[in-house]
């Protein structure tokens, strides 16, 4: 039996399988999103949609747009995520909410007006 194959599906099919393991490969190197994250483990999130849950359920996207970072005594880093929500739609107010990537990394954090997390972490060493 013969097989054929035009050449567009050949590179279309070689792409495909050559570009999956980086993708998985990335996806899985993410670090979690927890008490213990620090900028540098958001850094791998900048850019990405999340999804924000408050205490009563409802539900919103949102997408991590920067992080800044301020001095910081030795032993601390201190830093801001600011998420934005999508165009036209209004921003959630100031609370406590869940945040989820769509990897399943999550973590809970305080949001104030603006969408914008602040952390000051001690850090050893």
């Amino acid at each position: 039996m013969l097989i054929t194959m035009n050449k567009r599906s050949f590179m279309l099919g070689t792409a495909a399988t050559l570009a999956a393991p980086a993708a998985m490969a990335a996806a899985s190197c993410r670090p979690a999103l927890d008490g213990r994250s620090g900028r540098l483990d958001w850094q791998a999130y900048l850019g990405e949609r999340f999804e924000l849950e408050d205490e009563q359920g409802a539900r919103a996207m949102v997408r991590l747009a920067s992080i800044g970072t301020a001095p910081a005594r030795r032993g601390c880093e201190q830093f801001s995520l600011v998420f934005e929500a999508p165009q036209g739609e209004p921003a959630p107010p100031a609370g406590l909410y869940r945040l989820e990537h769509a990897d399943g990394h999550a973590t809970a954090l305080y949001m104030s007006a603006g969408l914008r997390a602040d952390f000051n972490l001690l850090r050893s060493g």
